[in-house]
């Protein structure tokens, strides 16, 4: 005799007698020379096979088999982290090209007239590296999280990219979770961002220098891109969850993804043009064909000299009209030749 897996029995050999009428929540057989037994429940659904569970890479597929006995008709639902799963109320469950959102606590419910019942927990994993840089996308940054309370961590259902992004720490009320990395500027910074906390009181901060915050976010906001000039000089950037004294809603965090800052390029020079009051005009650009704003002004010195050798600063000596860079040097006319040379800071 066997087992099936729906909890029935069949029977074999030289002489096949039926199984007794009723016996169809077996959860057990024995046999030996001259004796037979089966183990019935009580028709409540029993697991007679456990899911398990994986680890596997990303974009592959994974089945998770369970099967349980008991009174028929017997039904399933699969669950994520206790969630049901949409359409998942077969005894076995595939998911195709998993993704991070994929990773969790997977379980299924089996039910009958009699009751539900609750198989094992398998937990679905897929390996991510750690570090914060990665995660952000800008492994060329140095990145520090401090917090009194919850440090940022990296993670894997909540991306921009499909890959890794950075989460800020788990924190109660009245608490802040920082995360941030220093840059030169000038330049560009990128970057995307996302919460889920009470609308307009628990924050997703970002900020550059002595927490002089720049934006926030709050509330169900999806992910969003984020642009921001750095001016010329060393700049402290920080991004910082805080919760207000009261109230969470929603998975109460942030997230931060591909962070990007593009230093601004060299300047370009042309060969200046002599305006009738002596001033100076150079056409510039950076490489990329960018004309000159008027914050890259606080990061251009120019310097003036007679012989190639030595060098003057000229005092308040630039202004910008549409883009391109006025040098006035009152001193010009003093001198037979005069060179100039553009420093950027």
């Amino acid at each position: 005799m066997a087992l099936k897996a729906d909890g029935s029995m069949v029977l074999w050999g030289l002489t096949n007698p039926p199984p007794p009428i009723g016996l169809s929540n077996i959860i057990g057989i024995a046999a030996g020379r001259g004796f037979a037994a089966a183990i019935a429940g009580g028709g409540s659904p029993f697991f007679t096979l456990q899911p398990f569970g994986q680890t596997v890479t990303r974009g592959r597929n994974v089945q998770f088999h369970a099967r349980a006995t008991g009174v028929q008709p017997l039904r399933y639902q699969w669950q994520l982290d206790g969630v049901n799963l949409p359409g998942a109320t077969n005894a076995s469950l595939t998911l195709t090209n998993i993704q991070g959102r994929d990773t969790g606590e997977y379980r299924v419910i089996a039910s009958n007239a009699l009751a539900n019942v609750a198989s094992t927990k398998a937990v679905l994993t897929i390996p991510f590296s750690a570090d914060l840089a990665t995660a952000l996308n800008a492994t060329n940054l140095v990145w520090t999280t401090s917090s009194t309370n919850a440090l940022w961590f990296t993670e894997i259902r909540e991306t921009h990219d499909g890959d890794v992004a950075a989460q800020s720490g788990r924190i109660g009320h009245n608490q802040q979770s920082t995360l941030q990395t220093t840059v030169v500027g000038p330049g560009t910074l990128t970057f995307w961002w996302m919460v889920s906390s009470e609308e307009d009181h628990d924050r997703l901060w970002f900020s550059m220098d002595h927490l002089n915050w720049a934006a926030w976010i709050s509330g169900e906001t999806e992910w969003r891109q984020f642009t921001f000039h750095v001016p010329a000089g060393s700049h402290v950037l920080r991004w910082a969850y805080v919760k207000d004294s009261s109230v969470s809603t929603g998975q109460d965090g942030g997230w931060l993804d591909e962070v990007v800052f593009t230093p601004a390029s060299p300047l370009i020079l042309g060969s200046p043009s002599v305006l009738p009051d002596g001033s100076l005009v150079f056409v510039s650009s950076d490489v990329g064909g960018r004309s000159l704003l008027f914050e890259d002004l606080a990061a251009i010195e120019v310097k003036t000299s007679t012989n190639l050798f030595d060098w003057i600063t000229l005092s308040s000596a630039c202004t910008l009209t549409n883009g391109a860079l006025l040098v006035r040097d009152p001193d010009r006319t003093r001198h037979h030749q005069r060179f100039y040379r553009i420093v950027e800071h």
